[in-house]
């Protein structure tokens, strides 16, 4: 029997990085609260929390966010080491 590794689910850095540059840069745009800018999120990708998803699963959401807010909003967030 072969024994994986639990997945880890996402930390607390990224976590700030999601609510500090990611949410913050949303909200900036759209001029709304960060608690808007956070549901417009987990509404257009379709997801309940971001607590719940794994260090994978967290960073392709990151992913995701960044490049539809690139494509059509034209504004490049930061990836976490290039803050």
């Amino acid at each position: 029997m072969v024994q994986t590794k639990p997945a880890l689910i996402r930390s607390n850095e990224e976590n700030a990085y999601y609510h500090g540059v990611v949410v913050k840069m949303i909200a900036a745009a759209k001029r709304w609260q960060p608690g808007n800018a956070h549901g417009w999120v987990k509404t257009t990708f379709g997801i309940t929390s971001t607590a719940t998803l794994t260090t994978k699963e967290f960073e392709d959401l990151m992913e995701n966010v960044r490049q539809h807010i690139l494509k059509y909003w034209d504004i490049e967030i930061p990836l976490p080491n290039e803050g």
